[in-house]
């Protein structure tokens, strides 16, 4: 019965940490899309010079 409770806690832990990087791959995506979105920008301002 030691062995099971050890693997419960263990899992319980996993799901924590998977839950507090989720956040921060969400502000990473932002991030990359913001800037797409200013190079697209810096873009269309050299063609239109």
């Amino acid at each position: 019965s030691l062995s099971c409770n050890t693997n419960r806690s263990q899992q319980q832990q996993q799901q924590q940490q998977q839950q507090q990087q989720q956040p921060q791959q969400q502000q990473q995506q932002l991030q990359q899309q913001q800037q797409q979105q200013q190079q697209q920008q810096q873009q269309q301002q050299q063609q239109l010079q």
